[in-house]
C-alpha cells in the first residue's frame, strides 16, 4: 500500500501512547480514522487533535476484552466509512512483578486485553476486509518483550510472545488464502507512553495489581519507567510503522538495537543452553 489517502484506519488503544500517534499520523496521510479505547478522556483528546488538524475521525469507546464491543466497533467503522483498509490491533496493558505472585485477575486481564483483544479484532474485521478484495494491512502491536524474556514481566511478556506468534500465523494464513491483505507486527522498545499506568484502566471493582515484593523489583520498575520516559515519541514510531507498511515489511523493529540480543537468545535456544538474562 503506497497511497494512504482515502483509506480507513481503525486503531485500538488510541486514547494515548502508540495508538494516538498512529491515529494522528494516519490522519496526516489522508486516512479516515476510527479511534477506539476504553479511556474516554484520552479518546476525546485524540479526537480533538485529529479534528483540529482537519482530519476525518470517528471515536468509539471500546473494551477490546469484550467481543461484543469490538463487534460494535466494526459495525460503526463500516457504517461510517463503508470500508476498512488498515486495522491496528494496538490496545495493550502491562502488569509487572514475579510471575507466580501475580493474581489470577492480573493474568486474566492481561490475556483478555492483549491477546483476546487482538483476536477479537481479527474475528470481526478480517472477513469483511477480505471480502472487499482490496489491498489492506493488519498491524498487531507486540513488543521487544515478544522476542526477549526478562524477569518481572510475566503476564506482559507471555501475551506479547503470543501476539508475535499470532501475527506470523496471520501472515501465513493471509498468504495461503491469496488475499490482498498484508500482516505486520510492531516490536518496539522504549516508547514514551503511559503503559506503566495501565492500572488506571482496570475493570471497575477489580483489585489492583499486588505491590512489588522486593528491592530488585522496585529497582527494575524504576529503571524501566525512566527509560520509557526518555523513549521514542509515539509520533516518530508511527512514521516508522507507516513506512514499513508501504514497504510490505512484516517485522517492524523501531529499535534495532534489540536485534543482537534477540539473535543471542535464539542462538542459546538452538544450542540448547539455559536462558540468559534478556
Amino acid at each position: 500500500m503506497q497511497d494512504f489517502a482515502g483509506k480507513t484506519a481503525v486503531i485500538t488503544g488510541a486514547g494515548s501512547g502508540i495508538g494516538a500517534g498512529l491515529a494522528r499520523h494516519a490522519a496526516k496521510l489522508g486516512c479516515q480514522v476510527v479511534i477506539a479505547d476504553i479511556d474516554e478522556d484520552g479518546l476525546a483528546e485524540t479526537l480533538v487533535d485529529i479534528m483540529e488538524a482537519g482530519g476525518d475521525c470517528l471515536a468509539w469507546r471500546t473494551d477490546v476484552a469484550k467481543a461484543e464491543d469490538v463487534e460494535a466497533l466494526a459495525e460503526q467503522a463500516f457504517s461510517a466509512f463503508g470500508h476498512v483498509d488498515l486495522l491496528f490491533n494496538n490496545a495493550g496493558v502491562l502488569v509487572d512483578g514475579v510471575c507466580w505472585e501475580r493474581s489470577l485477575e492480573d493474568w486474566r486481564w492481561s490475556l483478555d486485553v492483549n491477546v483476546m483483544g487482538c483476536v477479537h479484532g481479527l474475528k470481526f474485521f478480517l472477513p469483511r476486509m477480505i471480502a472487499q478484495g482490496t489491498e489492506g494491512a493488519v498491524v498487531n502491536t507486540a513488543s521487544v518483550a515478544g522476542l526477549l524474556a526478562s524477569g518481572f514481566l510475566g503476564p506482559y511478556t507471555t501475551t506479547k510472545h503470543a501476539i508475535f506468534a499470532l501475527s506470523e500465523v496471520l501472515f501465513n494464513d493471509l498468504r495461503a488464502r491469496r488475499t490482498a491483505l498484508k500482516a505486520h507486527v510492531i516490536c518496539p522498545g522504549a516508547v514514551a507512553t503511559r503503559i506503566w499506568e495501565s492500572g488506571r484502566l482496570r475493570p471497575e471493582g477489580e483489585a489492583a495489581a499486588d505491590g512489588l515484593q522486593t528491592q530488585s523489583e522496585e529497582e527494575f520498575r524504576a529503571n524501566v519507567s525512566a527509560t520509557l520516559a526518555d523513549g521514542m515519541s509515539p509520533d516518530e514510531l508511527a512514521g516508522i510503522v507507516f513506512t514499513a507498511i508501504a514497504a510490505e515489511r512484516f517485522h517492524i523493529f523501531p529499535h534495532p538495537e534489540f536485534l543482537e540480543r534477540t539473535r543471542e537468545r535464539f542462538a542459546r535456544i538452538i544450542a540448547q543452553e539455559n536462558p540468559g538474562d534478556d
